[in-house]
């Protein structure tokens, strides 16, 4: 009988394979393996972390994207995860304002994010101005800018789109920004940026720099979270993947063709159309995929393989499950 001991030795020499395979091959195959027990995902995630610049983790649920999140943080990955766990659209802008800041990431979302149509990083780029410590923004100038982006002048700020005015310091919680911000004047000279608690008002940490955005023109979104990321690697499950073709409410395909991306979306159907035509026998025979590993070698995958890497776009299934 194995021990724990000897089970987690199995553990990390697979995944040291793994790593092997995946970074010694072309980058641009699909590696399929069996899914992840437990947290062998995140300690995945974890050995890969320093060689991989930019990583899209695609979860089932937001319970499993943010006990994730939780695991990345206990193995020191903290600063490098953003879990984007609400798709509602002023939740999901400071988000993606946050990955056109960065170089390195961990991004965290369910499926849903393949589906939304999002502004166009340069968009959003332009519609966020910073504010930095000894910048050349008045204060006079700034209140003018909120009120030309729509802000709500309030007694107190708790919610993004609001600022107040108190003497020389201006609160506001921008839609870009993950927490409030307090910017203290003396004069036209900004002395302080702090974050604040929305809650009790109080002053929170002192930062240099903090950004000022308007909310997002949904209707003029026409880009997707592939637009945010440059030359990703995908862990994502093809069971899950097959299945963003199939709404809940039932919709017709020319409903959720307005809603997937093309690549992925004619994929989908194309392995939707081979898994229908097949039936019995024949069907369970070749449920067991065929495909190009890393390298270029070809082998079997079990029927059941789950996860799937590659930093192509359009990590999608390749077989039906």
């Amino acid at each position: 009988m194995k021990t724990d001991f000897d089970m987690t030795t199995e553990l990390l020499s697979s995944l040291r394979d793994l790593k092997a395979k995946l970074f010694i091959s072309d980058r641009q195959k699909k590696v399929f393996v069996s899914p992840f027990a437990g947290s062998s995902k995140s300690l995945f995630v974890k050995s890969i972390s320093d060689e991989q610049k930019q990583i899209l983790l695609l979860c089932p649920s937001v319970q499993s994207v943010n006990e994730t999140k939780v695991e990345l943080s206990i193995l020191g990955l903290e600063e490098r995860v953003i879990a984007a766990d609400d798709l509602n659209i002023e939740s999901l802008q400071e988000k993606l304002t946050d990955l056109n800041n960065r170089e390195r990431f961990i991004l965290i979302s369910t499926y849903d994010i393949l589906r939304l149509k999002l502004p166009s990083k340069d968009s959003v780029e332009k519609n966020t101005t910073k504010i930095a410590i000894g910048g050349s923004i008045t204060y006079d100038d700034l209140v003018e800018y909120f009120h030309s982006i729509d802000y709500n002048r309030e007694k107190f700020v708790e919610d993004p789109g609001d600022f107040s005015v108190r003497g020389s310091i201006i609160d506001f919680w921008s839609y870009s920004e993950k927490q409030p911000c307090r910017l203290e004047f003396d004069g036209d000279f900004l002395e302080s940026i702090r974050h604040f608690d929305p809650d009790s008002q109080r002053s929170l940490d002192k930062i240099n720099s903090a950004t000022v955005a308007s909310s997002i023109n949904v209707s003029e979104s026409s880009s997707d979270i592939f637009d945010y990321l440059n030359n990703p690697l995908v862990l994502a499950s093809e069971y899950d993947l097959q299945n963003l073709s199939v709404e809940k409410n039932h919709d017709t395909p020319d409903q959720i063709e307005n809603d997937i991306d093309e690549e992925l979306k004619g994929e989908l159907y194309e392995l939707a159309s081979s898994s229908a035509s097949r039936s019995g026998q024949e069907q369970e025979h070749e449920s067991a995929s065929t495909c190009v590993g890393q390298g270029g070698e070809k082998r079997k995958d079990h029927p059941h393989s789950e996860n799937s890497f590659g930093n192509d776009r359009r990590t999608t299934p390749s077989r039906s499950r």
